[in-house]
């Protein structure tokens, strides 16, 4: 069935997975094509924008999720990173405000967070998100290690990014989704970067 949204969108985060990101890009557009409207089509389609480095598109996709869904958790954080990557850090900081209280003892709200303070260059306020990661009695340590790791990442500290992935579920428990995850991009020219691919058969 060459209109099945889910096969487009499913190929595409394959190709993203392969590194084929102008593939990828376009059977992200043919899913969303096919299906506007649901939530996932659009968030989807905003985190394929993001991977090419097109910003300002996944932020329009993001402020419509605002509109469409305005009680889908996860938006104003995931709309806070697009605004950092875009250096308008007083939006970025506005959104994460806007988090429900519910959302903020999250791995994915806590590190997005620390994420956006250390891309600001405030590397006091990141740290303290790195300690509430640390602190955290609901989240296993692979997965606090992963949200620490992208703090790391933000605050340019590569060296203990590296230590932090290893020990997460992009390390220990090899990960398929290296590659479709921009907050890694500075990291992909590291041989230790390609180990990893190496370990789940995405290396070229």
């Amino acid at each position: 069935d060459p209109n099945h949204w889910n096969s487009h969108r499913d190929y595409g985060w394959l190709l993203f997975r392969m590194g084929r990101y102008a593939e990828a890009l376009s059977e992200m557009k043919r899913a969303h094509h096919l299906d506007s409207v649901a939530s996932f089509s659009n968030s989807n389609l905003a985190g394929a924008y993001e991977l090419v480095g097109d910003f300002d598109q996944a932020i329009e996709i993001w402020q419509k999720m605002l509109e469409l869904y305005p009680d889908r958790q996860g938006t104003h954080d995931s709309l806070a990173v697009a605004y950092a990557w875009k250096g308008l850090f007083d939006e970025a900081l506005d959104q994460l405000k806007q988090v429900k209280s519910a959302r903020r003892q999250t791995r994915a709200y806590l590190s997005r967070a620390g994420y956006v303070h250390a891309l600001q260059g405030n590397t006091a306020g990141a740290l303290k998100y790195v300690e509430r990661l640390e602190s955290s009695q609901e989240l296993s340590a692979l997965r606090k290690n992963r949200g620490i790791a992208q703090i790391y990442v933000g605050l340019g500290d590569y060296e203990e990014a590296f230590r932090r992935l290893e020990n997460s579920s992009y390390g220990r428990v090899p990960h398929i989704n290296i590659n479709a995850a921009h907050w890694l991009a500075p990291l992909r020219d590291d041989p230790r970067y390609h180990e990893m691919l190496r370990r789940v058969g995405l290396e070229p």
